[in-house]
């Protein structure tokens, strides 16, 4: 059973998520990319104090695969990685 802050939280998210859904149709005409859609979508939904986790990974399926974690914050104007581990390549 979900508590009332985990239900009011879930609420908050369905209703940004539904938000930037109706920015996505009304963005939506003849002409427009889906770049373009997406674009509005976005715009729409994230917001400067977000904090995202990315998780990007490439993999040779049974070799090898590789996984870069980054934690940011989204700023006013574009974002800071808050993660604090070298760039360097290095192997394991």
């Amino acid at each position: 059973m979900k508590s009332a802050e985990e239900l009011a939280y879930t609420r908050q998210a369905a209703a940004a998520a539904s938000h930037a859904m109706r920015a996505g149709v009304e963005a939506s005409h003849e002409g427009a990319s889906e770049n373009d859609v997406a674009a509005v979508i976005y715009a729409d939904l994230v917001r400067a104090g977000m904090a995202f986790h990315l998780v990007p990974g490439f993999f040779v399926l049974g070799e090898y695969g590789i996984v870069v974690s980054e934690a940011v914050v989204v700023a006013e104007r574009g974002c800071e990685v808050v993660t604090a581990f070298p760039r360097d390549v290095f192997v394991v």
